[in-house]
């Protein structure tokens, strides 16, 4: 009898290919309602919540107040996030695991901004979807969010290839 192979070792999870997703604020200006009313708008990267107030040139919000953005739930891990604001913005951006409704609730990132744009690399791993919650929310024209992908290397190789076998003398 032939002697039992071992098991071989199981294939390695695939890692999900990198994506970078985009809502703008002429996407979704139509489903957009009153303040604080939260609303869906779906564009081919999955469902984004908004809860801000239709100001007519950005995702606007009473410029005063926290509203939130709910961004899709991605294959993978986000990494970076874009904004684009239309006028200047200096302040705090908070992104969170839930939106809350008047604290910041699930905090596990922020960042202090200043100008038209800002690009964030989050530091915390393991967040597939996330809510931006600030008072920007008033002046963002466009998120752009980069998920997935790895590190570009294969942690477990594929083996150098047996020699040749040597024919029996």
């Amino acid at each position: 009898p032939e002697p039992e192979k071992p098991n071989p070792e199981p294939e390695p999870e695939p890692e999900p290919a990198e994506v970078t997703a985009t809502l703008t604020y002429s996407e979704c200006a139509d489903v957009i309602g009153g303040y604080g009313k939260p609303s869906s708008y779906r564009n081919s990267y999955g469902t984004w919540v908004v809860c801000a107030y239709d100001f007519g040139s950005a995702i606007q919000i009473n410029k005063n107040k926290v509203a939130y953005i709910g961004t899709p739930t991605f294959e993978g891990d986000i990494k970076k996030i874009s904004l684009k604001f239309v006028e200047s913005f200096s302040g705090d951006i908070y992104l969170c695991s839930e939106s809350g409704s008047t604290s910041v609730a699930g905090q596990f990132e922020s960042f202090k901004c200043s100008g038209t744009s800002k690009e964030y690399t989050l530091t915390t791993s393991g967040h597939k979807s996330l809510y931006i919650r600030s008072s920007a929310c008033a002046r963002i024209s466009k998120i752009t969010i980069v998920a997935g992908g790895g590190s570009g290397t294969n942690p477990n190789p594929d083996p150098t290839p047996d020699p040749d076998p040597t024919p029996d003398p």
